[in-house]
């Protein structure tokens, strides 16, 4: 990109363009404004008028930029009850989508408040969850196998939107001391009374402030449904001993699949307010007092007939006649789906970020701590 001066000249030959009128309306003018000045009745400049605010319309939360170009318009109608579950099909419906021009960061705008946010998350009961667990578990098992030489043995973990508690069950039996967060108060309870593990209803921020550092935080496919995730980052940076583990998953929008199917990208949905790319991701990161230590895609294992289920809420043709078949299959059939468009990510805490500077996106090192 360069820039090059544009330079007018004076029109030394031929006739003007301008009009009669205009030359007419342009003495006019220059005659009222000097009549003003003698007279003294000169206009006062007027009070500049604030900007109009439309309700929920952010700047963008990593560079603070207000300047957005819209990528998608809302579209269908929001489900409150419905689309903020976990296995949500409500795949038709997504709020009005900007990119960041200062950043490129691709988000949801306007968003709602979140305390209504976390009030939506509060209320989900999602059933379909439940009767796909032996996929969950076999998920939770592959992803903890991809992360397990990152981890401490035995380590102290917890996990962020732990939702029924299956995963930090299987961490569980691998010797890890597990502790949840969950939101969702059906969830929460569900991972308490039938697993047994742990768990606090509410975010982070509702763990007692006496509970001690952990060595790992764990959040699967949560950072996109914050309504802050780099402050959430921070938080969690707070709650890890110095050298602790971070591993999580979340959605990489550069990937192939988004550029290719557009609108119909399966995960641009009403629960998803932000729409990462691995650089972006990597951003907060660093600014939130992580290195990177390892990053691949993250892979969900289902079964095929909750991935054809999926298909058909997106209006795939015949994926509903396949279920069908399926359906009669004498038992589940499970499929690996990794695309790329969700990225596992682990780190390590290699800085602390100090909760009044936190605002201002300063982190210190570690190195500039060590001397307090």
């Amino acid at each position: 990109m360069a820039e090059f001066p544009i330079r007018f000249v004076d029109r030394r030959a031929g006739s003007t363009k301008i009009s009669k009128k205009e030359i007419w309306k342009g003495f006019t003018t220059l005659a009222r404004l000097a009549a003003s000045r003698v007279t003294g009745a000169a206009k006062k400049p007027a009070e500049p008028r604030p900007s109009p605010q439309v309700p929920g319309v952010m700047d963008c939360k990593i560079c603070g930029s207000p300047y957005q170009v819209q990528i998608y318009a809302a579209s269908g109608d929001a489900h409150p009850a419905a689309s903020y579950a976990c296995t949500s099909l409500g795949h038709e419906s997504h709020g009005r989508i900007v990119q960041c021009l200062g950043c490129g960061l691709v988000f949801t705008n306007p968003q709602l408040p979140p305390s209504e946010v976390l009030a939506l998350y509060a209320d989900v009961e999602d059933k379909t969850y439940l009767e796909n667990i032996e996929a969950r578990i076999k998920t939770f098992n592959y992803n903890l196998d991809a992360i397990e030489r990152f981890l401490p043995p035995a380590s102290r973990m917890l996990e962020v939107g732990s939702y029924c508690g299956y995963f930090l069950d299987v961490a569980r039996q691998r010797g890890h001391d597990v502790l949840g967060v969950e939101p969702s108060v059906w969830a929460s309870a569900y991972a308490r009374d039938t697993l047994g593990v742990p768990t606090v209803t509410g975010g982070v921020d509702a763990l007692p402030p006496e509970t001690k550092p952990f060595d790992v935080v764990c959040s699967w496919d949560v950072l996109e449904h914050l309504s802050d995730p780099v402050a959430e980052l921070e938080t969690i940076n707070r709650r890890l001993r110095p050298g602790g583990v971070f591993a999580f998953s979340t959605l990489a929008y550069e990937n192939w699949a988004p550029r290719l199917l557009g609108e119909r990208w399966p995960w641009l949905m009403d629960m998803h307010l932000y729409y990462f790319t691995s650089k972006i991701t990597q951003q907060m990161l660093e600014r939130a007092g992580f290195r990177l230590l390892h990053q691949q895609s993250y892979c969900h294992i289902i079964t095929l007939d909750y991935l054809l289920s999926k298909l058909t809420a997106l209006g795939v043709p015949a994926a509903d006649v396949a279920r069908g078949l399926a359906a009669k299959l004498p038992m589940p059939l499970y499929v690996p789906f990794r695309l790329g468009d969700i990225q596992l990510y682990v780190c390590e805490k290699v800085g602390e970020v100090d909760a009044h500077a936190a605002a201002k996106g300063r982190a210190v090192t570690a190195e500039g701590t060590a001397g307090r």
